[in-house]
């Protein structure tokens, strides 16, 4: 009514140049109260501009959000709700490139090099198009190549892969090369932490990498790094023939048995620049699993009755001092 128009949903979007009317969330209602989310139907630019005000573009917002709106989708499919969903998502596959460079940014389609992250890389490098660069009939005027962002690879060095649980394949090279000063923000989930100083530190993508193989427990021995304990980043660096036991007290368990074990290191405390080692439990070969578990039973059966004890003491204590 208020653009006085049938069937251009183009036209419902205010204006660009309007800033305190944005068009960032469209939900529709059905009679029988279920509700979609149809922004992409009404925004003109979804990728390019209106994601970028969504909290799909936040870390771990699309899952967010697809989890509160499926809360109000219908139980069931019908025709009509899947010609719509059709129509969304060819809506979203035919949007045209962005025409500037501050659209490419964090585009989930379309990635420019010059926007890369410090451990972001293009492999490989097809080009899919090109965008115009500069002011037109000036000399920094040219035509920027624009690749996939499904090209687009996150790279980690070799150690921040081992702290991942992952192994680099034997004969990959390198994607990447960073200053190693600088390649401590060459990561996600471990950018605190300082890489081997050196000249460049190599960077390698995750399709370069396969899971970690820790050495086997053998003969109820457990492996043990240089430091005396066992790196468990990750649930698969737990060895082969051992199991990680998690409890406070199963060091003290282990050895009241006199049984082989390792101290679990499974993180760093990062202060400033330096490192301390997180433990976690330990780990024992797995045929002393239930042993370690009946002597955990008994240390904690014997902290209860300590502290009962301590109870009824003081108790005594307080009437006595009534009496």
């Amino acid at each position: 009514m208020v653009t006085k128009s049938l069937a251009k949903p183009h036209k419902l979007e205010p204006p660009a140049s309007d800033y305190l009317n944005n068009l960032s969330y469209v939900v529709a209602f059905d009679e029988d109260t279920t509700a979609r989310d149809v922004t992409q139907r009404y925004a003109r630019a979804y990728n390019a501009k209106t994601r970028k005000l969504r909290v799909e573009s936040t870390k771990g917002g699309e899952l967010w959000w697809k989890k509160v709106i499926d809360v109000y989708e219908k139980p069931y499919m019908t025709d009509r709700d899947a010609m719509e969903i059709t129509d969304l998502t060819s809506k979203a596959a035919t949007e045209p490139m962005p025409r500037n460079i501050q659209d490419f940014k964090d585009h989930p389609v379309y990635a420019l090099e010059r926007l890369l992250r410090r451990n972001e890389v293009i492999h490989p490098k097809r080009v899919i198009g090109h965008v115009a660069v500069g002011k037109i009939g000036s000399k920094t005027e040219g035509q920027e190549p624009v690749y996939r962002r499904s090209d687009v690879h996150v790279v980690r060095s070799a150690d921040k892969w081992y702290r991942l649980g992952r192994d680099i394949k034997m004969g990959e090279q390198p994607l990447k090369h960073v200053p190693a000063q600088a390649s401590k923000n060459a990561g996600t989930s471990m950018d605190d932490e300082d890489d081997l100083f050196g000249a460049e530190t190599p960077l390698y993508a995750e399709y370069q990498t396969e899971l970690y193989k820790a050495p086997p427990v053998v003969g109820g021995m457990v492996p043990r790094n240089v430091y005396g304990n066992l790196d468990i980043y990750t649930p698969n660096m737990v060895p082969p023939g051992g199991v990680h036991i998690k409890r406070p007290d199963a060091e003290l368990a282990a050895k009241i048995l006199a049984i082989d074990y390792a101290p679990a290191v499974t993180g760093f405390d990062f202060k400033g620049r330096h490192g301390t080692a997180v433990f976690n439990g330990i780990v024992i070969a797995s045929e002393h699993q239930a042993a370690v578990e009946l002597v955990m039973e008994g240390l904690e059966d014997e902290r209860r009755l300590s502290e009962l004890a301590a109870k009824s003491a003081q108790a005594l204590r307080l009437w006595k001092h009534f009496l």
